[in-house]
């Protein structure tokens, strides 16, 4: 907590985690999905995965593939090493279920989040090679 409250990114996320049901942690999906969100505005990659999967299995939230494939798509433009990896097997198999449309959808929703919430820095380096 005394991370997250610096603004520490993975703080968000390790905090999330806690809420999807640990050891003397309450599970509570509202408030990992809120902590996520903070990650995820900090450029998080895993916080953007955990944010994808918690709307593809409608944990907390209303079920919304569209919404999940645009979470995982933005953990894959944002991740590195396994977290990318992870994030574009997670992505690759939800696609394969979703409709064309829907699949440009979420690409238009990544666009539309990327643009007004990840500092360009992030977007740079996230489409290097």
């Amino acid at each position: 907590e005394r991370a997250a409250a610096k603004g520490a990114p993975h703080a968000f996320n390790a905090l999330g985690e806690l809420y999807l049901g640990h050891q003397n942690v309450p599970q509570d999906f509202a408030v990992a999905r809120s902590w996520f969100l903070r990650g995820a505005q900090a450029g998080n990659s895993p916080s953007m995965y955990n944010l994808g999967i918690i709307y593809a299995l409608g944990h907390g939230v209303a079920q919304d593939e569209v919404e999940a494939l645009k979470w995982l798509e933005l953990a894959a433009d944002t991740g590195v090493g396994e977290d990318r990896e992870r994030a574009l097997r997670a992505r690759s198999r939800l696609a394969e279920r979703l409709t064309p449309v829907e699949v440009s959808w979420a690409a238009s929703r990544v666009e539309d989040w990327s643009r007004a919430h990840l500092p360009l820095s992030v977007l740079a380096s996230a489409r290097k090679p």
